[in-house]
């Protein structure tokens, strides 16, 4: 999306069978893209403590070159199935990036002039100081396949059907649709839980990000 405000929708299905269902009822994907995700913070997790966000996402579309992008969101807003937040992305060159991944260092990459733009919307997150001389640090990451169908009814856009698997071994299937505008929310949500409703699918509105959810799952203790 272009840099600003992000709004989306988003429910979690309930089991992979209600996913199933749904995938019969869209018909074959206009796009399977595999996204590799990774998160960063400061050694002191500041930027969670601020809930802001900071991720390097590789993306492998079927119809499109891969990508790689660099991605800052913080003041986010949750309203039930409904997400607001602040987003500013940049690509980056994915030759770099996959060569980051392969050795765990991430530091050339983040230090080229294509990411300054994220890393100075992180610092500004964080208020007085920034991120100063703190670095950053990998703190976790998963895999999602996204399927793109076209949006329900008359709404334009897209409709993406997201398997996340999470490296404690837990996988769970989100319905999310990206919205133009926040006034366009109420129609989109009941085109979408109108189509999830007629397949007869059970879903609950997603109010924890998936960066959320992995670090509830990696915690001490976690589900």
């Amino acid at each position: 999306m272009p840099d600003g405000k992000e709004v989306e929708l988003k429910y979690v299905l309930e089991s992979s069978d209600d996913a199933s269902k749904l995938r019969e009822e869209l018909g074959s994907p206009e796009d399977r893209i595999r996204q590799y995700n990774f998160f960063f913070d400061t050694p002191g997790r500041t930027l969670l403590a601020v809930r802001a966000a900071l991720r390097l996402r590789i993306e492998r579309p079927q119809v499109a070159e891969p990508r790689a992008i660099l991605t800052c969101k913080f003041s986010e807003r949750v309203e039930g199935s409904l997400a607001v937040r602040e987003e500013i992305e940049s690509r980056l060159d994915l030759d770099e990036v996959m060569d980051a991944s392969t050795s765990g260092s991430f530091s050339l990459v983040l230090g080229h002039d294509a990411a300054k733009p994220i890393l100075e919307a992180a610092g500004k997150a964080l208020g007085e100081g920034g991120l100063g001389s703190q670095g950053l640090v990998v703190v976790g990451g998963f895999s999602t396949m996204r399927e793109v169908y076209a949006a329900p009814g008359h709404t334009g856009g897209e409709l993406c059907l997201d398997t996340v698997a999470y490296p404690v071994g837990e996988e769970h299937v989100e319905v999310e649709m990206e919205i133009a505008a926040e006034s366009e929310a109420q129609a989109c949500r009941e085109a979408v839980e109108d189509l999830l409703t007629r397949v007869g699918v059970k879903f609950s509105p997603g109010t924890e990000s998936k960066y959320a959810r992995l670090r509830r799952l990696m915690a001490p203790g976690g589900d």
